[in-house]
């Protein structure tokens, strides 16, 4: 994906109006850029992946999709497909989770903007206490639209809401 001028100075813009320290390691990094690659050469699936710490700085792993495998053996248990849903290998995912510091869960929305669903929140929280699977982990949300990057969003669970929280976000349509 290359920045057009224009997408540039969208981030300059973003970096100097956002507060969520987060999100302006994200803007200030080349993360973002490299999600929204991720998510058009998904396209139209979903794409999905995590962000760790590493020194001073995010790597982003990239995941496999895996919707459309379970969607194939179960469709009773998973109706959706990977255009509307994502799913990542959670045995992989735990292991990172053990083996490195995991700052943030990344997927796209296909044609649809950049919030936090309510499937998201169900896959986000233990359905037992409702508490996170994954404490202290953020969400990021790449809308696509036309095969385009058109927004983002950064979603952290509030205690007092019992939900994943917009903390920040930036549209990225020219």
């Amino acid at each position: 994906m290359m920045r057009s001028p224009s997408f540039r100075l969208l981030l300059v813009v973003a970096r100097s109006i956002h507060v969520d320290t987060l999100f302006k390691k994200l803007l200030d990094s080349n993360v973002i850029e490299e999600i929204g690659l991720h998510a058009q050469e998904a396209y139209p699936a979903e794409a999905c992946g995590v962000l760790v710490r590493e020194g001073d700085g995010l790597r982003s792993i990239r995941f496999e999709n895996i919707q459309d495998k379970l969607h194939a053996i179960d469709p009773e248990r998973f109706p959706r497909t990977s255009k509307t849903a994502y799913n990542m290998n959670t045995l992989k995912l735990h292991k990172l989770w053990e083996n490195k510091t995991l700052e943030v869960i990344y997927h796209s929305h296909v044609e649809f903007g950049a919030y936090f669903s309510d499937e998201d929140h169900a896959g986000a929280l233990t359905p037992d206490t409702g508490e996170p699977v994954f404490p202290g982990v953020d969400y990021l949300v790449l809308s696509l639209m036309e095969q385009k990057p058109a927004a983002v969003g950064l979603f952290r669970f509030s205690k007092e809401s019992g939900r994943y929280d917009s903390v920040d976000g930036v549209d990225l349509s020219e």
